[in-house]
């Protein structure tokens, strides 16, 4: 057994980029070695800004041999009458290298063909990686490539990477993996540290630990976990003596991947910057600079910021220097851009809003504050809002997008609504109006928080859904991995908000108003109201297998209903607990017999008493007689598990008679109508109120 080792030397990659492509390199490599029959015992990948690097263990030195079955021509295309081979028959043969004697004749559906069992010998293991390893390299995927020229080639040669490929090291035991990408050799010579350690050195085999040691030797840290380590306890070591905790993984997972070598150090700023709103200082540190703002035990914001530097301690000064005159300098035009922005409040912006477009079709940011603040309106009164709520739901919404004409928004574009939030503050605003302008982008992705108040998340709900009915209008839909106005995104925070929050409202009515509130052009076209819902129900399907949910029951309880996601939730929460139930099976059953005999009759019609003929379906239209008032109140209540028992209590015995007893496909026409009315009545009772279990796969 050998071990391999893969290093791609580079121009500095953006930190986001890095660990996914370890992981896809990694991924596509084993894969491609599985196909060739090279079975991998461990993997391992380690990278910096500039190395990308995987690490194979117990790779065999060469292939199996194997042997692999052919067919070929018929029999009587290989053979003449007299059992002699034709042309086609050596051919086939002699292809493989093989003689015509080797054939063997075997029966298929098709009749008697030729086969042949053909041996492989196999391949060295370094043969194989010389010949994959471009191919797979070539595939390993960013979100943004280039391309550079091939030295000595045309640009038609080249391959795209995230940034140019300057070394590659690539070693099966100690011997080197003959291949070259753009030009570029493989071999066995690596690069420390690009200020510290310049020098190239060689390694004389693939072995992880030495490739590791001699990397720190030359202060670059490797391994990612090590880096991430110590920057996260570094930074978290001078929080802690400011009586802070560190608050932001994201942070350390971007800058781990900015250096090399990690070193924490802490800068200063003017105290008069802490005049500004907290977010604009913290935005000037985190999204532009990648610093960490210190705040005391209160969560008070402190004139100091930490940054992790990329050299040895001897530099600290020097840099730390910098760091400061640069977010000096940033801060200074903050305080500037708020100067300029005071001199107007944000209800003197609206109308600069007709400035700005929001969409060609859908118009200005104008029309839109226009359209988010009908929809908030409408929305208020569904949700029950109070007077002032509503009131300030309304000021909300005038005022909501007023930032983005602010020089501070020009400059921090991810303060869109935090700034609106601040300058409504300090306008005299009511602070339930500021506290909504600031949350009606939430939530912003994944695991962000929600609107903490009612008129956030009514101001939240507007904007988002003018946004997907207004896109799809327009012909924006998502398509493939094409979503650029975020319409899945803004599907999910809306799922997240009614459902989190535990919010009544009807999914249709809401589109319907917002598509109204559209330009007429739009509206008159139509707006395809089915394929938003349709988008809307693969949201929540998603959405469901996310947090776990079976499958069957997610869609068995979307084909119900999904117009009130609240009422879906509790349905489904309902039988994921009658599925643990003894008499699970029974329910399904009666469910999905009912709906198996009427399912390709059309409309049977309603249930004619006069014409129930058997004992068996007399006594099942009794029970749903006196079932009925029993059942419609659980579910008007929401008791929908106890509804469901009482419909399994009822229904179980009488309808397995009727099935076991009664013929519904007779030959009197209006006798099976009727029958097949009566298992439709009887299924409806439960698939229209509660989940259609005729989704529901048993075990």
């Amino acid at each position: 057994m050998v071990d391999f080792l893969l290093e791609l030397g580079t121009e500095e990659i953006p930190a986001f980029y890095i660990e996914p492509a370890c992981q896809g390199l990694q991924d596509r490599l084993i894969i491609a070695l599985e196909e060739a029959h090279i079975d991998v015992a461990d993997s391992r990948t380690a990278s910096t800004p500039r190395r990308l690097t995987l690490f194979l263990a117990g790779l065999p030195e060469s292939q199996p041999d194997r042997e692999e079955e052919v067919s070929g021509p018929p029999e009587k295309a290989a053979f003449d009458q007299q059992g002699q081979p034709t042309k086609a028959a050596t051919g086939f043969a002699r292809g493989h290298g093989l003689g015509v004697e080797e054939i063997e004749l075997r029966e298929t559906p098709k009749g008697r063909y030729c086969f042949l069992q053909k041996k492989i010998a196999g391949r060295a293991t370094s043969e194989v990686l010389a010949e994959i390893l471009p191919q797979i390299i070539a595939r390993v995927h960013f979100p943004k490539s280039m391309r550079w020229p091939v030295i000595g080639a045309g640009q038609d040669q080249a391959i795209t990477f995230a940034r140019p490929i300057r070394s590659i090291t690539a070693l099966l035991g100690g011997a080197v993996v003959a291949f070259a990408i753009n030009g570029v050799a493989a071999g066995r010579q690596v690069f420390g540290h690009p200020f510290l350690a310049p020098e190239p050195f060689e390694l004389a085999t693939a072995d992880m630990q030495a490739y590791l040691n001699a990397l720190q030797e030359r202060s670059v840290i490797a391994d990612v976990d090590t880096r991430r380590t110590l920057v996260r306890d570094g930074v978290d070591a001078v929080l802690r003596t400011h009586g802070g905790t560190l608050k932001t993984m994201a942070l350390v997972d971007e800058v781990t991947n900015l250096v090399e070598l990690p070193n924490v150090v802490q800068g200063t700023f003017d105290e008069r910057y802490l005049e500004l709103p907290a977010e604009v200082v913290k935005s000037a540190m985190m999204d532009h600079q990648r610093y960490f703002p210190v705040e005391d035990s209160a969560g008070r914001l402190l004139s100091r910021f930490i940054t992790v530097i990329n050299r040895g301690e001897q530099h600290a000064t020097a840099i730390r220097e910098g760091n400061e005159r640069v977010l000096a300098a940033r801060l200074a035009d903050a305080e500037f851009f708020l100067k300029e922005d005071r001199k107007r409040s944000l209800d003197q912006r609206v109308e600069d809003l007709q400035g700005i477009v929001f969409q060609e079709k859908l118009g200005t940011y104008y029309d839109r504050t226009r359209r988010i603040s009908e929809l908030t309106e409408h929305l208020a009164a569904r949700l029950g809002l109070g007077g002032e709520e509503s009131a300030c739901a309304s000021r909300a919404a005038r005022l909501c997008k007023c930032d983005l004409t602010t020089e501070m928004v020009g400059e921090f574009p991810n303060l869109q609504g935090i700034i609106g939030g601040e300058y409504a503050r300090m306008d005299g605003e009511d602070p339930e109006v500021a506290t909504a302008i600031e949350e009606h982008y939430l939530p912003r992705f994944a695991g962000d928080s929600l609107p903490s108040s009612p008129t956030g998340r009514v101001l939240a709900l507007a904007e988002k859904f003018d946004a997907v009915v207004g896109c799809f209008a327009a012909g924006l839909a998502p398509t493939g991995s094409q979503d650029p106005y975020g319409l899945r995104r803004q599907a999910l925070s809306i799922l997240r908000i009614v459902l989190e929050c535990g919010l009544r409202l009807s999914l249709n009515d809401t589109i319907s108003f917002a598509a109204s509130r559209l330009p007429e052009k739009l509206s008159a076209e139509g707006i395809l109201e089915n394929r938003i819902l349709d988008f809307f129900w693969d949201r929540l399907y998603n959405f469901c297998l996310e947090h776990q949910h079976r499958y069957d029951l997610v869609k068995a309880t979307l084909a119900t209903s999904y117009d009130d996601f609240h009422d879906f939730q509790r349905r489904l929460e309902a039988i994921e607990i009658l599925a643990k139930d003894d008499g699970w099976e029974d329910l399904v059953t009666v469910v999905q017999r009912t709906f198996n005999i009427y399912k390709n009759a059309g409309d049977p019609g309603e249930v004619d008493e006069e014409l129930l003929q058997a004992p068996e379906e007399r006594a099942v239209f009794e029970v749903l007689q006196k079932n009925l008032p029993i059942i419609a109140p659980h579910v008007e209540r929401g008791e929908f598990v106890e509804a469901s028992r009482a419909y399994a209590k009822a229904f179980v015995e009488p309808v397995h008679d009727f099935f076991d007893k009664v013929f519904v496909n007779v030959d009197d026409a209006a006798v099976k109508n009727n029958r097949m009315a009566l298992m439709k009545a009887v299924n409806q009772l439960y698939s229209k109120k509660i989940a259609d279990l005729s989704h529901v796969v048993l075990e």
